[in-house]
């Protein structure tokens, strides 16, 4: 199993960072959940044991971490 992370916009349905399982043998997305529910994190970069997203809420941008 591998798991990973997708960033999406929270205007409408997104809740922030979502968290998956994917099957590498099968290819199939196995398990798919809210991992962190911030505010347009659409860019994501993974660092050892550290996610980081780009963040945004009202007009103020930044970068969130998540351990």
């Amino acid at each position: 199993m591998t798991l990973g992370y997708i960033g999406s916009y929270t205007k409408k349905n997104g809740k922030g960072i979502y968290r998956f399982k994917l099957n590498e043998e099968t290819g199939v997305i196995e398990a798919l959940e809210t991992g962190y529910e911030i505010e347009a994190s659409t860019y994501l970069t993974r660092k050892e044991s550290f996610l980081y997203a780009i963040t945004k809420e009202g007009e103020e941008c930044g970068v969130a971490s998540f351990n």
